[in-house]
């Protein structure tokens, strides 16, 4: 979600799926590459964090980190949460078997 002149505008990204929201089909893997470039003032992962290989979070985050200030996670598992030297866990909540997890970047 990037915020321009008040007017808000929604860019997704799935690798798998395309739709008038989904402009991109880039994998965590290319994130975590660096191939996304502009910045946002939000990213949202809904029912996908889990599919992040664990070799590839660090990398991920680092780079979500350069592009935008926060990130939440919507996702139905538990064991969610991450700790990584440019995040902090601002909110978290567990609500009818949904994960909601907010991150902002650490300057």
């Amino acid at each position: 979600i990037n915020k321009y002149n008040n007017n808000y505008s929604v860019i997704g990204t799935d690798p798998y799926f395309t739709n008038s929201y989904c402009q991109y089909n880039y994998s965590f893997q290319d994130i975590a590459l660096g191939k996304i470039t502009n910045e946002y003032d939000i990213a949202i992962c809904c029912y996908a964090y889990h599919l992040l290989e664990h070799s590839w979070q660090h990398s991920f985050l680092n780079a979500l980190s350069e592009i935008v200030d926060t990130f939440i996670i919507l996702s139905p598992g538990k064991k969610i949460k991450f700790n990584h030297l440019k995040w902090k866990l601002v909110k978290e909540c567990r609500e009818n078997k949904i994960t909601l997890l907010i991150y902002k970047r650490i300057i």
